[in-house]
C-alpha cells in the first residue's frame, strides 16, 4: 500500500475538494512531520494528510504496510495483507481493523475505500464506537496474533443520516438537530 503523490491526489485529494471543497482545510506532512507544501516539493512523499488544519481531529496516515484514518483520537486500519500476519493484539489493541481482503484491490481502489470512510467524518462533531464479537468466526480470516470483530461508529455529522457498511464496520450517520 505504498501511494505516489500522484495516487493521493488523483483519487483521493480532488474526490474530497470536489465534494467538500471549503469545509477541508488540508495539510500535508512528510515522514518527518515537517509540512510540505505539494505546489512547491512535489518530490516529498506524503505520510500524513490533515483535513481540518490544525484541530488534527481527522487525518490520514500512509505508513506502507498500513494506512490508518484517525478520528478524535479513534485509529481505524487497513492493514496491507502481506503484513497481518506480523501484527500482533497489542499492535492493534482499541483500534478498528478492516477485516476485508485489499490484496486484489488496486491503488485507486483503496483510496476510494478509504474516501468512503472519511466522507463519513467530514463534519463530524463526535464518534462512538461499539465493537462486538463476530458470530460466525469463519467469516473473516482469522490471524494467528489478533482477532477480528465487528464494529459499529455512530457518527454525529451536520451533514446527512445514512449507514454505510464496509465489511466488518458498520458507519451511522446522524444528522444534527439545528
Amino acid at each position: 500500500m505504498k501511494f505516489s503523490n500522484r495516487d493521493i491526489r488523483s483519487y483521493l485529494l480532488n474526490k474530497l475538494l470536489d465534494k467538500f471543497g471549503s469545509l477541508i482545510n488540508f495539510r500535508f506532512l512528510s515522514e518527518e512531520g515537517e509540512e510540505i507544501n505539494l505546489n512547491l516539493e512535489p518530490h516529498k512523499s506524503i505520510t500524513t494528510i490533515v483535513l481540518d488544519g490544525r484541530d488534527e481531529n481527522l487525518f490520514i496516515t500512509f505508513l506502507g504496510m498500513q494506512t490508518s484514518i484517525f478520528v478524535f483520537e479513534q485509529e481505524i486500519m487497513f492493514i496491507d495483507e502481506g503484513s497481518k500476519g506480523t501484527y500482533t493484539s497489542s499492535d492493534v489493541h482499541g483500534n478498528v481493523v478492516y477485516a476485508g481482503d485489499l490484496r486484489n484491490f488496486s491503488h485507486e481502489e483503496i483510496l476510494n475505500l478509504i474516501y468512503e470512510f472519511v466522507d463519513c467524518f467530514v463534519g463530524a462533531t463526535d464518534i462512538e464506537i461499539i465493537k462486538k464479537e463476530i458470530n460466525n468466526s469463519n467469516m473473516y480470516k482469522k490471524y494467528s496474533d489478533y482477532e477480528t470483530f465487528d464494529y459499529i461508529i455512530n457518527v454525529n455529522n451536520a451533514k446527512d443520516n445514512n449507514t454505510k457498511t464496509f465489511e466488518n464496520i458498520t458507519i451511522k450517520c446522524n444528522e444534527l438537530k439545528k
